[in-house]
């Protein structure tokens, strides 16, 4: 509150009286005369000497006075920076993503985005572990799946499909893959993450845990592997867009597809966002439907 008050004090000595004092705060007259007042009787000095032809300032006041003025000057600037950052993003902006976003949009997002807005800084956590937006001061994540927290605004990017893949070195090697059963005799390569590989037979689910032959916790060291003719990885679309058109990766058990799960921009907030958020959500959509991912 008394900051309120030194700022209204401030006005009266550069305004040079009480009515335009009011007119500059934007608060009625009797209003400014009771604040400094109120002022006065906090600090226990008298601040200006009142007459009905002229303010005076006491000895007090000027040196009051000096302080109150740079205190205005601080909250004008850091008022105008912040209107800035809505008109070209600038600052910090901090990232989440789980593993394997590096071989999807998102890389060709972030040098499209430095390449426009070079005044940003951008911070990415990589991790498959759930993160706390809110006490890790996150302004993006990505995630699959459902929004846990209702009080998080969630933004469907698409909806991924996930495939059983493996090289054509290894499908020439092993035993052919006819069903989901199957798979406990082939060599696995499987995410830490996604333990369980569910596939849809018409309406009915079958779930399969295979043996992890190599387990990981990174899908595109399971890609790499798979790429080497190791074993049969699971991998979403983004991830595996190019391989599986370039034919070094080959969709299996076509008629069991894998459970879809969407990919999601999650954020504290639609409103008060910073230009750097909104810019970054904006090429994020731009990439992803120019590249059809």
């Amino acid at each position: 509150m008394i900051f309120n008050h030194m700022a209204i004090f401030a006005a009266i000595v550069n305004e040079g009286s009480f009515t335009q004092a009011a007119k500059v705060t934007g608060v009625p007259k009797s209003t400014v005369s009771l604040k400094l007042k109120e002022l006065e009787s906090e600090l226990g000095v008298r601040l200006i000497h009142r007459t009905t032809r002229q303010l005076t300032l006491t000895d007090h006041g000027q040196q009051f006075y000096q302080q109150c003025q740079q205190l205005v000057n601080l909250g004008e600037n850091a008022t105008r920076s912040m209107q800035g950052l809505q008109k070209e993003p600038a600052g910090k902006l901090k990232l989440s993503s789980p593993f394997g976003m590096s071989d999807s949009f998102l890389p060709e997002t972030l040098r499209r985005y430095q390449q426009r807005y070079p005044k940003v800084d951008i911070q990415l956590i990589s991790t498959n572990q759930r993160v706390d937006i809110l006490q890790q001061g996150i302004d993006i994540a990505f995630r699959f799946g459902l929004l846990e927290d209702s009080s998080m605004i969630a933004r469907t990017i698409k909806r991924c499909q996930r495939w059983v893949l493996a090289s054509p070195a290894y499908i020439e090697r092993e035993p052919a893959l006819l069903s989901p059963t199957q798979l406990r005799d082939h060599r696995c390569i499987v995410s830490q993450y996604s333990p369980q590989w569910e596939f849809a037979d018409g309406k009915r689910k079958i779930a399969i845990q295979p043996h992890p032959h190599i387990q990981v916790t990174d899908i595109v060291m399971a890609k790499s592997l798979a790429l080497k003719g190791i074993g049969i990885c699971m991998l979403p679309d983004i991830s595996a867009k190019r391989e599986v058109e370039a034919g070094t990766l080959i969709p299996l058990l076509p008629n069991y597809p894998l459970e879809q799960r969407d990919l999601n921009l999650v954020y504290p907030s639609r409103n008060l966002q910073s230009a750097a958020v909104k810019c970054f959500i904006e090429t994020i959509f731009e990439v992803y439907e120019e590249h059809q991912w």
